[in-house]
């Protein structure tokens, strides 16, 4: 939930920010979008070196402005919300991309209108841009939302589950059960149990999605 929210809400901020800046150059768009082109894989490996609690950029930066050094990845407290940052990173721009192309399709006329009556930007946001990017948005929250059920490199690169179980996931915890364990039969139950999840998911967030098409 942590991750989907982190991606949505920078998600629409970075697809607005694109949106405006049109004389952005094509270099500086590519760059804001390359992260979901990587492979998690090597994503995942870019981020344990950054991480690293000895010599990693991350604990670095902290310690020159007088902060403590953190454990990120080895911490109980602090690995579901680098997990969390980590796939935002990298799948925020898959998400802006998805929200950009609904904010070229909609009607410039209703912006027209409410520059005429005096609305602010804000109020233009609140009361025009973001319902009619409801269904847009709720799109991409289904697409994010199967994905992340089924989120699997980033973890068993990074963290494999630990410390302990602290990140363990369903398809984590089934695999290991599978390939390292031997239970092929109970492995198989549970990813026939994320199966009816995700497909539980995926009818709920289209009913959510038929409520909010206009």
């Amino acid at each position: 939930m942590l991750s989907l929210a982190l991606q949505l809400v920078f998600g629409i901020w970075l697809a607005l920010v694109l949106f405006h800046a049109k004389r952005l150059p094509g270099i500086v768009r590519s760059l804001f979008i390359s992260p979901f082109m990587m492979p998690p894989v090597v994503a995942g490996m870019m981020w344990l070196v950054i991480l690293d609690p000895s010599l990693g950029a991350a604990n670095y930066i902290l310690q020159s402005v007088g902060l403590p050094p953190s454990d990120w990845l080895a911490s109980p407290t602090w690995v579901i919300p680098t997990v969390a940052l980590i796939d935002s990173w990298q799948w925020t721009p898959y998400v802006a991309l998805i929200v950009l192309g609904g904010l070229q399709s909609l009607p410039t006329s209703v912006y027209e209108a409410a520059q005429i009556d005096g609305a602010s930007p804000f109020k233009t946001f609140q009361r025009i841009t973001l319902p009619l990017l409801l269904p847009t948005i709720v799109t991409a929250a289904i697409l994010r939302s199967v994905d992340l059920l089924r989120f699997f490199d980033i973890i068993y690169i990074t963290t494999q589950g630990g410390p302990g179980n602290s990140s363990n996931t369903l398809n984590v915890y089934g695999f290991r059960v599978g390939f390292e364990f031997f239970n092929i039969g109970y492995a198989s139950a549970l990813m026939l149990t994320l199966t009816a999840i995700v497909f539980g998911a995926v009818l709920a967030f289209n009913r959510l999605r038929g409520a909010v098409a206009w």
